[in-house]
């Protein structure tokens, strides 16, 4: 039989939080919503969880610790009373810009009393801080380290021994009693890297909390969710309006429709995207023109101007991986000849030239599928400043009606439903914290790859 968890009469956990089995909560402890604890865990008096917070299993926390969003804490952690979490780098009480700078914990790491470890670093697997250190960098795994700031002091094994005191990593890192404890580890015969997975998606408790509130309005679709996902889009990206649709194609194709580009019209593009960039064109019946890249893999501006016929009606830049193309020159282009700009922003959610949005020039269109920077597994959005398109967009989602039964064009079903604009709504509130992950993912990568330049 599964033990339930024991929660302190005193202690309050926010609707929404995850406790896991036989984990125990004392007096005065505060759990907020969208926060997960495992199974198996000790949280101490007065110990602050906050909301989005991940704790694993088996975890023991002890008094007056505070656990701030953006902490992500593995299996059979140790952290010593009065130890200190931070997530912002540089704070000031009138910051009001500032973002979460994420901290790993990972399994068998323990944490001594009054350390304070500072965002944006890892420990590693079995790492050890002393009590009162100063973590300023990562920790490696095995590593001890000491002081203010913490500097190392020697490798310790998975039961906290000392195995040496010296600068380089034992050849092993484990003692007898860890020999006796544990089982034998596999031996496994080398074999290919690691596959790198292209994207996770993480759905937490908020985004089912914001899934039941939906389901039990009754408002599966039509309801508030999307308008209110609508208006944060568009906040974040500059712009005046944002229309969801169901998918980052219907985007593109209801993006040039409400542009007037048909039959017998030219859109230049790049040859370097997705499929769905020339699907969409060719939807439309329109012949699509292929400007080379630059160095960046986006659209080279300076070989715009002679693939320009009478018959070109709009330039599509592509923002490949979420890296802008050269908007400043393509955008003048464009108001030179008359040309409108749509832009393939799919992978681009709070990407900026500059201070500027890329939504920001002219239309742009975004993607919510399962490996893009936000998601709700299906859906996309259409941003611009042009009031006049983003009606058209918003009556070529809905077959062409304006009001109920009143049909002013054709159209197509490009709706978003409220169960995925709930989700997204939520994605939305962590986006500069996915991306600032993924930048940071990004440049390790770079850094370490012998054929790809930092």
């Amino acid at each position: 039989m599964t033990e339930a968890p024991f929660l302190h009469p005193t202690a309050a956990i926010e609707p929404g939080a995850q406790v896991g089995a036989g984990t125990k909560i004392w007096h005065h402890s505060h759990v907020r919503r969208g926060s997960v604890i495992g199974t198996g865990c000790t949280l101490g008096k007065n110990v602050f969880v906050d909301e989005g917070v991940r704790i694993g299993d088996r975890v023991k926390i002890q008094n007056n610790v505070s656990v701030y969003r953006g902490v992500e804490i593995g299996d059979e952690v140790f952290v010593g009373p009065s130890a200190v979490f931070t997530n912002d780098l540089r704070p000031r009480a009138g910051n009001a810009n500032w973002q979460v700078r994420p901290t790993r914990v990972l399994r068998g790491a323990s944490i001594g009393a009054n350390a304070t470890i500072v965002c944006g670093i890892e420990i590693g697997e079995h790492g050890m801080v002393g009590a009162g250190a100063v973590v300023t960098a990562t920790v490696r795994p095995h590593q001890l380290v000491v002081g203010n700031p913490a500097r190392h002091h020697g490798w310790v094994c998975a039961c906290g021994e000392v195995l040496s005191r010296s600068a380089a990593q034992p050849g092993g890192t484990r003692c007898q009693d860890c020999d006796r404890q544990a089982d034998p580890v596999p031996v496994h015969e080398p074999g290919p890297p690691a596959y790198i997975p292209l994207a996770k998606v993480e759905l937490g408790t908020a985004e089912e909390a914001a899934v039941l509130d939906v389901l039990r309005s009754g408002m599966l679709s039509g309801g508030p969710k999307v308008a209110e996902f609508e208006e944060a889009f568009a906040r974040l990206h500059g712009t005046a309006h944002a229309v969801a649709v169901s998918s980052g194609t219907a985007a593109l194709v209801a993006a040039l429709r409400a542009h007037g580009i048909g039959p017998g019209d030219e859109v230049i593009t790049s040859p370097l995207t997705f499929a769905a960039t020339l699907n969409a064109i060719l939807q439309v019946g329109a012949t699509a023109r292929f400007c080379d890249v630059a160095g960046d893999f986006t659209l080279d501006p300076g070989q715009l101007e002679p693939l320009l016929t009478p018959r070109t009606r709009a330039v599509l830049p592509v923002h490949l991986y979420g890296l802008p193309a050269a908007m400043d020159a393509v955008s003048g282009l464009a108001d030179r000849h008359g040309l409108a700009v749509i832009q393939d922003a799919a992978q681009a959610h709070g990407a900026r030239v500059g201070v500027r949005p890329v939504g920001s020039f002219g239309t742009a269109t975004y993607s919510l599928y399962a490996t893009k920077n936000i998601t709700c597994g299906e859906g996309g959005v259409v941003t611009t400043d042009d009031g006049d398109i983003a009606e058209r967009i918003r009556l070529l989602r809905n077959q062409g009606m304006r009001e109920r039964y009143e049909y002013v064009m054709s159209g197509s079903n490009y709706r978003l439903t409220d169960l995925q604009a709930a989700i997204a709504t939520v994605q939305l509130t962590r986006l500069p914290q996915i991306n600032e992950n993924r930048a940071r993912n990004a440049a390790r990568l770079s850094a370490a790859s012998p054929v790809c330049p930092a």
